[in-house]
């Protein structure tokens, strides 16, 4: 750790014997702990309140070599004093060689190389890296993730109608508007000597179709990771990126339904007076009344405040006035969801748009989103994406409304 990383300012006579143990210069490293050591006991001689205790071991030389009891001494001797000098206790409060311990010797080592940002850095901006939050001198408890997102709950989505999406593009057809079929009352009259003569023609009509084509979206989110990760993993970080992606790639559909159907509302738009538009559930009901001419509704998009609106309200009084409105079975909504708009989207507060699930359709591929991984040899990087599709369609015969004054 103390080769990885930038150590800070140690001491002259400290760092120059440090240097030659490292190179294996055990003349230079001896002569370079006396020439401290002399300093530190003349310093010492000087210090009439220096505590009893701080013996410099005897002086080494390179003919007869330092053992590892000496020299760790001399070490520790330098690190108490340097770590004196740097804190400059009140002298009761001074370490001294003799009393040392590995505790203690571990307080001076961190203090001595304390830098004030042991974070090593990646060469490019963008590779992620692991960033050293450890003491040097301690092994921590490894806690994992910090904090981890709850896994996001999708309002919009489970409004609407869901099918698999196999390819980039949905096709189908449809009638073309006017050429739907007719069908009505027939009167069989005839007029001959036989029943099966000149009978009346049933009703009929021109019927004509159109070829209809719907485009998929794509959601795709990369990144470029510090291979050190993949070598030498952490446990827990990639598994805390993927379930952020996935995450991110369920807020990002989310939010495209909620557009969808916003959309689709504000193209329908039923513009409703006095009691009809008086509260927020009369609101959903005057919207409910329109939806019906389509299809039974089963959901409301309230605006917040609205929503908020509804809750100092009587409640149970009001969802049974919309049970009985639907028609639905009393006590059960028969799945009628009122899903409150985001609190940040105040775009949407004093809006209330009302539509039925089948009225527009999710595709979306079945399982996980796709993962790629490539490496990136010449930065000693991981290029890591992620990919999604989606695509909306929507029947915009007024199978969503929004009632608007």
């Amino acid at each position: 750790m103390l080769l990885a990383s930038d150590i800070g300012e140690i001491g002259a006579d400290l760092g120059d014997a440090l240097t030659a143990l490292e190179a294996g210069d055990t003349e230079a490293a001896i002569a370079a702990i006396n020439a401290a050591k002399d300093k530190a006991a003349q310093a010492t001689s000087n210090d009439t309140t220096q505590p009893e205790g701080t013996k410099v071991p005897d002086t080494l030389n390179a003919s007869q070599p330092a053992n590892t009891a000496q020299l760790l001494a001399s070490l520790v001797t330098l690190g108490v004093n340097a770590a004196n000098e740097a804190k400059t206790p009140k002298p009761e409060d001074k370490l001294t060689a003799s009393d040392i311990t590995l505790d203690k010797f571990a307080g001076i080592m961190r203090g001595t190389f304390a830098t004030t940002d042991d974070r090593l850095k990646a060469a490019a901006f963008d590779v992620v890296t692991q960033a050293d939050m450890y003491d040097p001198t301690s092994v921590p408890a490894y806690l994992g993730e910090l904090w981890a997102e709850s896994p996001y709950k999708e309002r919009f989505a489970p409004l609407v109608a869901t099918e698999n999406l196999t390819g980039m593009y949905v096709e189908g057809w449809r009638w073309v508007e006017g050429s739907q079929a007719v069908v009505d009352n027939w009167d069989p009259a005839f007029t001959g000597a036989r029943p099966n003569e000149q009978m009346t023609d049933i009703p009929t009509s021109e019927m004509r179709a159109e070829k209809e084509s719907w485009p998929a979206k794509r959601i795709a989110g990369g990144r470029r990771i510090d291979r050190v990760n993949i070598d030498f993993p952490v446990p827990g970080v990639m598994e805390s990126l993927l379930r952020n992606e996935t995450e991110y790639i369920k807020r990002r559909r989310d939010a495209r339904v909620r557009d969808e159907l916003i959309a689709q509302g504000f193209a329908n738009k039923v513009v409703g007076t006095g009691s009809d538009i008086a509260t927020p559930f009369a609101k959903i009901i005057l919207g409910a009344m329109h939806v019906m001419e389509y299809e039974m509704p089963t959901y409301a998009i309230v605006g917040n405040d609205l929503y908020r609106q509804m809750l100092s309200t009587d409640m149970l009084e009001n969802l049974a006035l919309l049970e009985t409105t639907l028609g639905l079975e009393a006590g059960s909504m028969a799945g009628f969801v009122i899903q409150p708009a985001p609190i940040t989207y105040t775009a949407f507060n004093g809006r209330v748009t009302v539509g039925t699930k089948r009225a527009t359709v999710l595709h979306e591929p079945a399982g996980a989103p796709i993962r790629v991984d490539a490496q990136e040899l010449l930065k000693g990087a991981i290029d890591q994406a992620v990919f999604s599709y989606y695509l909306l369609r929507s029947d915009e015969r007024g199978g969503v409304v929004e009632v608007t004054s």
